[in-house]
């Protein structure tokens, strides 16, 4: 086989690949579900919810156990059935293995504007439920969490702290922060209850400590950092305003 044929080949095989993953995702309407931004998924008798912002298909959202809520992410696979995966994030194991897991995946089917699970029962943290389907609503986009955005970069006016929270399961990123002139690079962590930190370095280790932290105020995609300790900008602000940009 010449040089031309073997690339001709290669093109007509990844053209196959695309045409069918597409067939799947429509056959199954994924591809529909994954491209709902700003959408809210209930199952109100399982308890369970979860919300989209502009994330293919996944974002934060609860589990119902034993009349509490679990907070957990979940991600929403396109295929042949397509998939819902939940997993719990667990911020005191950063930077382990143990950092996030998936607790459960089913198959699950779109249907007349539900997602439905194919099996009648299955099992969530331990907890048999009936056959789940989750309603799509609309949600009020002023209770968003700065830390459900994803694929998207944050930065302050001046670019003096700058991160990307890539389209993964933890709420973290790496950046850059500009101190005396000096680039320093950084990890950014959004945590529960409103607080967030900052590790020095692209990919910290579990034994290091945060160079600053505090807790934040959002309005959608503007947050307001309040410093509690910080050793990064040598407590050069108080607080920093940094705007989420979809990349």
């Amino acid at each position: 086989m010449t040089k031309r044929q073997l690339m001709k080949t290669l093109l007509f095989i990844s053209i196959l690949i695309i045409f069918s993953d597409i067939l799947l995702g429509c056959t199954y309407g994924f591809d529909a579900v994954c491209r709902m931004k700003y959408t809210a998924w209930t199952d109100e008798n399982a308890g369970m919810h979860f919300r989209t912002l502009d994330s293919f298909g996944n974002g934060y959202g609860y589990v119902t156990i034993d009349g509490k809520k679990q907070e957990v992410y979940i991600r929403v696979d396109v295929g042949k059935p397509g998939s819902l995966h939940i997993i719990l994030f667990d911020e005191n194991a950063l930077f382990t293995e143990n950092e996030y897991e998936e607790v459960a995946v089913f198959d699950v089917h779109y249907k007349n504007g539900k997602i439905v699970s194919n099996l009648k029962t299955l099992t969530v943290f331990g907890q048999e439920y009936s056959q789940l389907v989750f309603t799509k609503s609309e949600f009020d986009r002023n209770t968003i969490d700065a830390r459900e955005y994803r694929n998207f970069e944050w930065n302050d006016e001046s670019s003096n702290l700058t991160f990307y929270i890539e389209h993964y399961h933890s709420p973290r990123g790496s950046g850059t922060a500009v101190v005396d002139g000096t680039e320093k690079e950084i990890m950014f962590v959004w945590l529960e209850e409103k607080r967030f930190e900052i590790y020095l370095g692209e990919e910290p280790k579990s034994t290091d400590e945060p160079i600053a932290y505090g807790t934040y105020t959002n309005n959608q995609n503007e947050a307001i950092l309040e410093f509690t300790y910080d050793d990064l900008f040598n407590n050069q602000f108080s607080s920093i305003t940094i705007i989420a940009n979809k990349r």
